[in-house]
């Protein structure tokens, strides 16, 4: 078997010497690699045309690799869209636990350990963005000789979607309201991968957690333990589109900031980690979820069409919430988690405003909660067309 397994490893080695992006080849590689979801492009507030995705990254064989570098290549050519070299940079992309501040060790894939890859691409134009999307990994592995061997090779090949972008009404109404956890950071959003029933669901790689902010930059007034301190809480929560009410849950209490519902199990939280919230079916295989809703205020039912601005509830704290906030986000499927996410975009809306300074310390002031904005002025134009707001934008609703 030794010798087998020498053989082998030597010819995958010879093989992937040189590989080519657009050529069909069939080599052994030490890593096994596919994307969780097709990519989708959505503009941003930056003016850019984003790309957010995962990729499965598995190592079967019997020993250590450690990736060096990652590139990623337009399909059927050479041509480096995005490039990440040395352990400092590989260190931001590969993870095994999701939210693990990035370190270089992570670049070491144990034996037979998965890991994942986050991607997140930007480019000027559309047009810009391949068909076709190659991830070239050059990885350090052991040869037949015991000793350590360059190994490059193309994984994870996937084609970029097509797939219809919604263009949504805002789900909220007002000035001052900050994009939390939202696209293309890292995030607890854009990393909550969740395995059900033996298969994994990325729902809220697009989601946004809204909060709002006085011309002081503070959440709330008063006892942050009241949720009714916080200016967000009881605002109006209109229909984004038209469609058909596919899910609702009511009846689950708000909670006291900053402990969010203590009843969540693993069989439960499929559907209580939302907390009350509706599921709206609005076409194209999309499915608008709207969270973390007051109890007895929700205003529509399953089964009830529902035009778009219509009022069908107001922003409350239910389930696994440490503020008040509407989590809002669009989904492939009509459950809270266990969905792929989809891009969305605003019609119109103005940008006012980025959450500067010290974002750690906004996010969790000491109370658990948030604090005090420190808010850097837009230098462009504020009044935004279908458009995905980006994590930290502050932005006014019409």
């Amino acid at each position: 078997m030794k010798l087998l397994r020498a053989l082998l490893l030597a010819l995958a080695l010879a093989l992937v010497a040189a590989p080519s992006a657009g050529a069909v080849r069939h080599i052994l590689t030490p890593l096994a690699a596919s994307t969780m979801a097709a990519p989708v492009p959505v503009k941003g507030t930056d003016g850019r045309f984003h790309l957010a995705y995962e990729v499965r990254v598995h190592n079967w064989t019997d020993d250590p690799v450690t990736v060096e570098g990652v590139q990623v290549l337009a399909g059927g050519s050479s041509r480096v869209v995005s490039r990440f070299e040395g352990p400092d940079a590989v260190a931001g992309l590969l993870n095994t636990v999701q939210f693990a501040t990035p370190d270089p060790a992570t670049a070491t894939i144990a034996a037979g350990q998965a890991t994942i890859l986050w991607v997140n691409l930007d480019f000027a134009r559309r047009s810009a963005i391949p068909k076709v999307l190659v991830h070239r990994i050059t990885a350090l592995g052991i040869g037949p000789s015991g000793a350590s061997e360059q190994i490059v090779m193309d994984v994870a090949r996937t084609r970029v979607s097509r797939h219809h972008v919604p263009v949504l009404a805002p789900p909220l109404r007002g000035r001052g309201f900050v994009d939390l956890n939202g696209c293309c950071a890292v995030a607890p959003h854009t990393r909550a991968i969740q395995t059900f029933d033996g298969r994994r669901w990325l729902s809220q790689r697009f989601a946004i957690d809204w909060l709002q902010i006085d011309d002081q930059g503070r959440t709330y007034a008063g006892d942050p333990h009241d949720p009714a301190s916080y200016f967000v809480y009881g605002e109006p929560v209109h229909a984004a589109a038209d469609g058909r009410v596919v899910s609702v849950l009511d009846g689950r209490p708000d909670q006291h900031p900053p402990v969010p519902d203590q009843t969540l199990t693993r069989a439960n939280v499929w559907n209580f980690t939302t907390g009350n919230h509706v599921i709206i079916d609005i076409g194209h295989g999309e499915y608008a979820m709207y969270a973390h809703l007051q109890p007895g205020r929700i205003r529509v039912h399953e089964g009830q069409k529902v035009r778009r601005g219509q009022v069908i509830g107001r922003v409350g704290n239910s389930g696994n919430s440490t503020e008040p906030h509407l989590h809002f986000h669009v989904g492939s499927r009509p459950f809270s988690l266990e969905a792929n996410g989809l891009p969305y975009v605003y019609d119109r809306f103005r940008v006012t405003a980025r959450v500067g300074g010290d974002l750690a310390a906004f996010a969790d002031a000491g109370e658990g909660v948030s604090g005090v904005a420190t808010l850097v002025p837009t230098t462009g134009p504020q009044q935004r067309r279908d458009e995905l707001p980006l994590m930290w934008d502050v932005v006014d609703f019409g």
